[in-house]
């Protein structure tokens, strides 16, 4: 009978890893409110891109991954700031990011540094 092994299959295909794995839970990575579609994958990002954002935060001690990577930041203790520069606007963000960021996309006051 089909019908009795697909219902026992489907237990085990749950016991794969996926994304959702309770282990991953503990460590979720913290974002910065940038669109998902708007942030860069690590393999995607080009120098200049990196440069940029370099120059514009040169004395924030930004951190990249939090800001502007889909992975977010999961380092335990970041030595960089999860929080953008208190001057930061979405004009500042505009040229950084993957695609351009939405009209209505503000940044969180809990997201700048006071």
């Amino acid at each position: 009978t089909s019908t009795g092994n697909s219902s026992q299959e489907r237990p085990r295909t749950q016991d794969l890893p996926t994304k959702k794995d309770p282990k991953d839970t503990k460590k979720q990575p913290r974002l910065s409110s940038i669109p998902s579609k708007s942030r860069w994958s690590a393999d995607s990002i080009t120098e200049e891109t990196k440069h940029k954002i370099q120059d514009t935060f040169k004395n924030a001690k930004l951190c990249f991954f939090w800001a502007f990577s889909d992975t977010g930041c999961t380092k335990r203790r970041c030595p960089y700031n999860h929080a953008f520069p208190n001057d930061t606007t979405t004009e500042t963000l505009q040229p950084l990011v993957r695609e351009p960021l939405p009209a209505d996309f503000n940044l969180p006051q809990r997201e700048l540094r006071h």
